[in-house]
């Protein structure tokens, strides 16, 4: 704050700034020695509040002053109801908590932790190919049938009619700790968005973003994979689980949260950098200069259908946030 001048008698002081916040300049009053200090909270109004003071120095009784301090009051009024409104809609978007009530209204966040749930159980936890995993993965994969080998081989089913395949791996998910992790994001970030955007809109992300992210993670995993990796040119449909959809939510509320103030979102940038530090291990898991130091802390990882989840909630965020103060 900076000083602006200093008025003898606090009533006119206090109109005084009364008046200033009517003209959008925010002030103090405190009193010192030599009268009552009129301070300045932004810098920038500086100027114009000194100039004010002048013309308030001359002529205190002006009718332009009378009834400022109940203007004043009504403009504090409004602010303290915008305020009020503003921390009722924002959604805080931070570790492992959102919205009270905020599974009451996600519904159909909690129907995708009811299937990734199911399938967890029927899938053995995912420890090896049954019945069910067979029929959830990207193509069909058992005991007795070779890996697919090309792209082609890989759509198989698909072409026949099997199109749910393009969706199901996101249920699919190989141990506790995957499930959990995944889950508990998930939660987080989809009953935030649900929430405010509401579920068609968030059903809409989820399925774009799996099926996207599942066609290219079957295409170009391979291109993934590491040095210490065993020579596999193979197309590879064991891949699961609802991380790539969890990084693309993660990158739409992040950019909602960055260049949308009114979206109601907000993610703290610790929250940021943790995210994106784990998507850089992830990465660096597949990268030879590191895979040996990483691998050990880390399982397998799609790291493709990271990358283009990561990608899509980034530009489905950043391009609603602009194409919205366009609008505006």
């Amino acid at each position: 704050m900076r000083q602006a001048g200093m008025l003898n008698n606090e009533l006119e002081a206090r109109r005084f700034a009364a008046y200033l916040l009517t003209l959008g300049i925010r002030s103090q009053v405190d009193p010192e020695n030599e009268g009552w200090a009129i301070w300045i909270r932004d810098e920038d109004h500086l100027t114009q509040a000194r100039s004010e003071l002048e013309l308030f120095r001359g002529a205190p009784n002006d009718q332009k002053y009378a009834g400022v301090e109940q203007a004043a009051q009504a403009l504090q009024r409004e602010e303290q109801r915008q305020n009020q409104l503003r921390r009722r809609n924002l959604v805080d978007v931070r570790g492992g908590q959102s919205a009270p009530g905020a599974a009451q209204r996600a519904p159909f966040v909690m129907v995708l932790i009811g299937l990734c749930l199911l399938v967890f159980v029927m899938s053995d936890m995912g420890e090896r190919v049954n019945g069910v995993l067979e029929h959830l993965l990207f193509c069909r994969v058992n005991t007795a049938q070779p890996l697919p080998r090309t792209l082609s081989e890989g759509f198989l089913q698909i072409r026949q009619g099997e199109i749910w395949r393009l969706v199901t791996p996101i249920f699919i998910h190989f141990g506790i700790v995957h499930l959990v992790m995944n889950l508990q994001a998930l939660y987080v970030l989809g009953s935030a968005i649900e929430q405010r955007r509401g579920t068609v809109r968030l059903a809409l992300m989820v399925f774009s973003i799996a099926i996207v992210s599942n066609l290219l993670q079957l295409s170009w995993g391979p291109l993934w994979q590491s040095s210490t990796a065993q020579a596999v040119v193979r197309i590879n449909p064991l891949f699961g689980g609802i991380s790539g959809v969890v990084f693309g939510l993660f990158g739409y509320v992040w950019m909602k949260s960055k260049f949308d103030p009114t979206s109601g979102f907000y993610l703290p940038p610790t929250t940021v950098f943790l995210c994106l530090l784990f998507y850089a291990v992830c990465v660096l898991r597949d990268m030879p200069v590191a895979s040996g130091m990483v691998n050990p802390l880390l399982p397998n990882v799609a790291n493709t259908a990271h990358t283009v989840g990561l990608v899509m909630g980034i530009a489905y965020g950043y391009f609603g946030a602009t194409w919205r103060r366009r609008g505006a």
